[in-house]
């Protein structure tokens, strides 16, 4: 006998594929793990209770119940491809109905299931296409439903292939449809939304396919799959921020390494997996706050997931496993199924929410946005709503139970996740084993296996120990070993197996905590696999599930509704408890409680959880529900509470439909903090009324009494426009009766670098006189104010109604936190003021790789992957304009992260082939885009479709490629104005005759010049010149360490040098920013640690107002900086 510890399964080499099953043929890389074909693994214990309930529950019934799955008209039994229904919901269904009917082995399901089957396999085309023929808004075919219903149809052909009965037309009509798609043009494949981020799901049909047939044609069109799906190899970033594509789409790479056999394709999948729970899945349970979207600052475990990204994640985690081998992705799905994904669902499976958190206390029909990213009913237990998880659902159970075993490229099995069982499989030369797998686990620590054969069988049996079991035992027929160091590794045990042979895996559970450092040092309560929550009393009230659903649900008609109830949940008991820990060692605070096994078989309730916890916990009083009726976000700890000490019970998280699962720490000294009461929203006395209002938004957002801490303040509920852009529109009061008004004060919404919602061009305040609306001012309308109270007085006048009129900006839309009439009390000012620096800004910098926005509190709001940044412009429309490389010039749209305009001038009015590079460029106020050429010496003007326009010669000293330009500007009279780096000199030339007509040499004030790039180096080789409205220019010398004022007879007037400022030492000094108040704020590049990476000055006294210190995270080369909270009133 061999036992040997792996730390994953490989293949020996190239040509290793298992004998029995079908796995990966050349050139894909070889199979790790392979998925048995359905109807193999036969589920016992808890788990085939939890199928049985989902059978006699909603995935059994939903073809009684969904409109979508009506017979007569559906498009998914029509021939040529028209119809009602023809989207996504009846694959999604289908996907795990058939799992779920081959599993129970029940015959009335699996007619139901090969009726659909037939039915699509009569729907193709004579183009070789087949279902339904949706096409999108420009008329290209929308192929995502497709990409769900080929694993119907693979699930149905496995199923008949293991039993001799395969149907080859399966084979055949997919490799018709592939061989269409091949036809297809590049621009028309994928295009739209979803199923441009979910093309790996076609990608991995096709190499199911091509394991078949052996077809070498259709590697081709995985390869143009693979091309036309979104980009999910981006670094430190991901194409899309959906939730559900990221739990499907991040392994789209990993699934496209088995034919690129690029490792960095690979690595990309596990960089999507981390990414995303680095800035958003610092929770327990496995998953992410993606409540819709992923959105900057929601990230509080409180943020939720929907159903279909529970059950997306667990086949993720599955098809990582087939691919990888790594027993990581199985340590994963089991935390998510059993931590996260019971609770979505009610007990009997007639009904499910389309979000959970691990953090929730409350499951009711209200409207919970913007705490949660969507308008609508969406945290209620509802059998007719949220038709995507309603239908999506039905594949998570069914999928884990398949693959719970699975062969090996040694031609063994594989106890790849843990629950009871029993596998007929085929292993060795060919022989049939069954082996029953006895278990309680996650409740249980022991896993017992029985092999029965007809005959001694030598082949090898892997067993995986999770990573969470630090200590773990095998006992193989009576003969036990302990298992050193072999904690998320497989045990591989080889050897002649006899009918009887026993293996018992021994799995000690201990309790542990995680810290969630992240997420405002929150702890999180482990026993073995299982996570723990708070229990919580729930009380369920019964609702009309008609009454509840969201607006696009639908049903069939007749339904009996009283047969589908939907449920409300709320708390009966507190639930704002922190924890109360041993500071040496907190895990021996919790008493595990073991109790009988339910008699029902079913572990995932409160009242039947066989194992709880009990530990002592502090209430805190000010942890409430938020102003959104949600769990308020947690607060740093340890925190402080009054309260006594009480005895409280945990239950296993996969239980608890509410729940606490990341909690509070309390503490007692003085590093104890307060937890801040939330204020609370008070209801208007006016009726308000606007020209337009976004749905997911309120009215009575705008008189709540909540102040803002900034016009970005996405904390509090708000009023906009969306989706409006460069409108007139307008909000009003209605009053319950006259009243006399002399001021009113507003706080403009601004999301600047999020969203595209900017303060208005100009406002103006009506009030109405009878009928007519009156100006209370004659005059032009104000300009808007950002980030703060914008207050217009005036003499008073008597009115029963006031309108707030405005213009929004061209291209963007805009909105309002808060609408005060009267003046703005001192006390509500300052609140807004303290919190934050006075002189604080929001920055957009590159640096260390990366794009990103500082907000005034020093968090990064929003980044992505970007490099070789020496320009930054901030367009009307809320892009960017910066550059990517050394010959592009790339406009960003921030909210998607995505390049909307790309200019290369590798390849666009290229004057030779000479070397050059762009350093410098500018969109101007005509709509062109100014482009300053290093090494072709010239600068250009091209329109947006990249014809060339204009093109200005420049005067050089020094060519050279990387230096003859830096910053280069368009100035109000048409001009350019040139910092030449290489020269030293600012020349400023005539645009149209090219003429230089001002220059400046910069000075070297009597020092020798020093090569290199820190504070010891020295010259004159410039980075910018900014021209003032007094006509004087202002100059960063670059690696001069200054910055000096000039004015147009070339006298310096004003003069800053290196270790002018005190405890600052400038080094390549770059951005200059001129604001509106007197202060310059310089580019501090190259000056090493310690030193900051901008500084705010005023010019009279030389003092420093502010400064970004921020080099740990942006590096020593943050050459360009734009501050964007300046309403572009700056000059840069």
């Amino acid at each position: 006998m061999s036992i040997v510890v792996a730390p994953a399964l490989e293949s020996q080499d190239d040509s290793a594929r298992n004998g029995n099953y079908v796995s990966n043929r050349l050139p894909l890389v070889p199979s790790r793990l392979i998925a048995l074909p359905p109807g193999a693994v036969t589920p016992q214990g808890w788990l085939a209770e939890m199928l049985r309930r989902q059978r006699d529950g909603l995935t059994g019934h939903l073809g009684e119940i969904s409109a979508w799955l009506t017979k007569e008209g559906n498009a998914w039994l029509s021939r040529d491809g028209k119809g009602k229904y023809g989207w996504e919901e009846l694959p999604y269904w289908l996907k795990g109905y058939i799992e779920l009917a081959y599993l129970m082995d029940d015959p009335d399901m699996i007619a139901e299931s090969e009726f659909w089957i037939e039915g699509v396999l009569a729907s193709q085309r004579a183009d070789g296409d087949f279902g339904p023929d949706q096409r999108l808004g420009d008329g290209t075919r929308d192929y995502w439903a497709n990409m769900v219903m080929l694993y119907c149809l693979q699930s149905y052909y496995e199923y008949g292939e293991s039993r001799g009965e395969a149907d080859n037309r399966v084979l055949e009509l997919m490799t018709r449809y592939f061989r269409y798609q091949a036809t297809v043009p590049d621009d028309e494949m994928l295009t739209g939304y979803w199923q441009k981020m979910r093309g790996g799901d076609n990608l991995q049909s096709i190499y199911w396919l091509y394991n078949r047939t052996g077809d070498e044609e259709l590697l081709e069109v995985a390869e143009k799959l693979h091309r036309c799906t979104a980009n999910w190899t981006l670094p430190n970033d991901l194409p899309n921020w959906h939730n559900v594509n990221i739990a499907e789409c991040f392994r789209e790479p990993a699934t496209y390494y088995l034919q690129s056999r690029d490792s960095g394709h690979l690595q990309a999948a596990y960089a999507n997996f981390h990414e995303v729970r680095k800035r958003f899945g610092q929770v327990p349970g496995g998953m992410f706050g993606g409540d819709e979207n992923c959105r900057v600052g929601f990230d509080d475990p409180r943020q939720a997931t929907e159903t279909c990204g529970f059950v997306e994640q667990m086949l993720s985690d599955e098809i990582m496993l087939q691919i990888t081998g790594d027993p990581f992705w199985a340590d994963h799905c089991e935390n998510v199924a059993f931590n996260s994904y019971p609770a979505a669902v009610m007990p009997d499976f007639k009904s499910l929410r389309y979000l959970t958190a691990p953090n929730m206390v409350l499951s009711d029909a209200a409207n919970h946005a913007p705490g949660i990213d969507n308008s609508g009913p969406f945290l209620v237990m509802n059998p007719f709503s949220s038709r995507c998880c309603q239908h999506n659902h039905s594949h998570g159970w069914p999928y884990f139970a398949k693959h719970l075993w699975m062969a090996t490229p040694d031609n063994g099995l594989c106890a790849a996740m843990y629950s009871a069982s029993e596998v007929n499989a085929k292993v060795g030369d060919g022989k049939q084993v069954q082996i029953r797998e006895t278990t309680r686990y996650p409740f249980d620590e022991k896993i017992a296996l029985t092999i029965q054969t007809d005959e001694p069988v030598t082949f090898p049996l892997y067993m995986r120990v999770p990573k969470w079991c630090e200590v773990a035992s095998l006992d193989v027929a009576g003969d036990l070993e302990q298992l050193a160091n072999a904690h998320g590794k497989y045990v591989r045990i080889e050897r002649e197996w006899h009918d009887g042979d026993t293996v018992t895996l021994d799995l000690p559970m201990q309790t542990s905590l995680q810290t969630w450092a992240k997420n405002h040092n929150s702890v999180s309560v482990n026993f073995g696999p299982l996570t723990f929550s708070l229990k919580i009393g729930e009380r369920y009230d019964r609702k009309d599930s008609k009454e509840t659903a969201i607006g696009d649900s639908s049903w069939q008609p007749g339904v009996d509704q009283k047969q589908w109830p939907s449920y409300e949940i709320h708390p009966s008991t507190k639930w704002n408890y922190g924890l109360i820990l041993d500071q040496d060692d907190p895990a021996s605070g919790f008493e595990v409680h073991r109790h009988p096994w339910p008699a029902d078989d079913f572990p995932f309730t409160q009242e039947s959880a066989p194992i709880t916890m009990s530990t002592t916990a502090k209430v805190i009083p000010e942890w409430t529900l938020d102003n959104h009726g949600l769990c308020a976000v947690l607060q740093d700890s340890p925190v402080r509470s009054d309260q006594p000490s009480e005895s409280v019970s945990l239950v296993p998280m996969g239980a608890a439909r509410l729940r606490i699962s990341a909690f509070p720490v309390i503490g007692a000294d003085e590093q104890a903090n307060e937890w801040k009461a939330l204020p609370k929203p008070r209801e208007s006395d006016f009726v308000i009324t606007s020209s337009h209002r976004f749905h997911m938004d309120s009215h009575a957002a705008i008189d709540d009494g909540l102040v803002p801490v900034s016009s970005g303040d996405h904390s509090i509920p708000r009023f906009t426009w969306w989706d409006h852009k460069g409108t007139r529109e307008w909000v009003q009061y209605d009053f319950p009766e006259p009243r006399d008004v002399s001021s009113v004060s507003l706080y403009w919404f601004d999301d600047t670098g999020v969203g595209e919602c900017r303060v208005p061009q100009s406002w103006r305040l009506l009030y109405r006189d009878g009928q007519i609306w009156k100006p209370v001012l004659i005059g032009e309308p104000k300009a808007a104010r950002k980030d703060g109270w914008d207050t217009l007085s005036f003499a008073s006048v008597s009115t029963d109604a006031l309108r707030v009129e405005v213009q929004l900006r061209s291209g963007v839309s805009g909105g309002i936190l808060e609408w005060k009439v009267g003046a703005v009390p001192q006390s509500e000012t300052t609140a807004a003021i303290s919190e934050k620096p006075p002189a604080s800004h929001r920055v957009l910098l590159g640096g260390n790789g990366r794009l990103a926005i500082v907000e005034r509190t020093g968090e990064v709001a929003w980044e992505m992957p970007w490099s070789g940044i020496h320009d930054l412009q901030l367009l009307e429309n809320g892009n960017v304009l910066t550059l990517d490389g050394p010959t592009r010039v790339v406009e960003i749209n921030p909210s998607t992260r995505q390049v909307v305009w790309r200019y290369d001038a590798s390849t666009q009015n290229r004057p030779d082939d000479r070397h050059f590079e762009i350093h410098s460029a500018q969109l101007l106020n005509n709509g062109n885009v100014m482009i300053a050429e290093s090494g072709a010496g010239r600068i250009i003007e091209v329109d947006r479709q990249g014809k060339l326009l204009r093109e200005t010669k420049l005067t050089l000293d020094h060519s050279d490629s990387h230096s003859d330009t830096r910053l280069v500007r368009q100035l109000e009279n048409g001009n350019y104005l040139v910092a030449h780096e290489a020269d030293g000199m600012v020349r400023e030339y005539d645009s149209g005759s090219g003429d230089v007509v001002w220059d400046f040499a910069v000075p070297m004030f009597g020092k020798e010049p020093k090569g290199g790039h820190g504070p010891d180096a020295f010259g004159n080789r410039l980075f910018c010149a900014m021209r003032h409205p007094n006509g004087n220019t202002w100059i960063s010398t670059g690696n001069g360490h200054s910055v000096i004022e000039v004015t147009p007879e070339k006298e310096i007037v004003w003069q800053l040098h290196q270790d002018d400022l005190p405890g600052i030492r400038l080094g390549w000094v770059t951005t200059l920013e001129l604001l509106e108040n007197g202060n310059v704020v310089l580019g501090n590049c190259h000056a090493g640690a310690g030193q900051p990476i901008l500084v705010e000055v005023i010019p009279d006294t030389k003092q420093v107002v502010w400064v970004l210190d921020r080099h740990d995270d942006f590096g020593n080369d943050v050459s360009n900086s734009l501050l964007i909270d300046q309403s572009g009133t700056s000059i840069r």
